[in-house]
């Protein structure tokens, strides 16, 4: 049978007579006497007398402290492999377009180099480095294969640093061959 509350604390007043107690005035007192000395809420330090609410304020800021670098972690790696993904592609098209202009007819060394320098430049990236074979695209025959092979360092192309990928280089290669 259910008692109401100030039946409850009314009965909790009604001492014997010689007893020094003081008397429960508040609802958190009456807990804290129904609780008992060794309730986990009263030995917490800075809980609410009342129970639940101070500890699930605890509980969701030790979740955060542990699931925010996590998630921050896996974000930014997600990011930096997307981006490695990306620089692939253009250093694929870059070497597609060097390849082409080294298969025309009575193109030099020279402007293969230029095209590659103002693909990767327009591409915005850095220090790639360019080998072709055969070296001289004038001793290519009709029939002939043409290689370009290019190669760029990921950290001086990454969005965020040296932080993960250090010491990667990304290749391509693509052959054409010589109408």
């Amino acid at each position: 049978m259910w008692i109401p509350l100030r039946n409850r604390l009314h009965r909790l007043n009604d001492s014997p007579a010689g007893s020094h107690k003081a008397p429960v005035t508040t609802r958190a007192a009456f807990r804290n006497k129904l609780a008992g000395p060794f309730c986990p809420t009263r030995l917490m330090k800075g809980s609410s007398a009342t129970g639940r609410k101070g500890s699930r304020r605890g509980l969701a800021v030790t979740e955060l402290a542990v699931g925010l670098p996590v998630l921050l972690i896996m974000l930014l790696g997600t990011v930096e492999v997307c981006t490695m993904i990306r620089l692939r592609q253009k250093l694929n098209m870059i070497a597609y377009e060097t390849a082409r202009v080294g298969v025309l007819p009575r193109t030099k060394q020279d402007e293969v180099e230029y095209q590659c320098q103002l693909l990767c430049a327009d591409q915005r990236l850095n220090a790639v480095s360019l080998e072709t074979i055969p070296s001289d695209p004038r001793s290519l025959r009709s029939g002939d294969w043409f290689t370009v092979r290019l190669t760029a360092p990921f950290t001086e192309n990454a969005l965020m640093g040296k932080w993960k990928f250090n010491g990667w280089n990304l290749n391509e290669s693509v052959t054409l061959q010589k109408p």
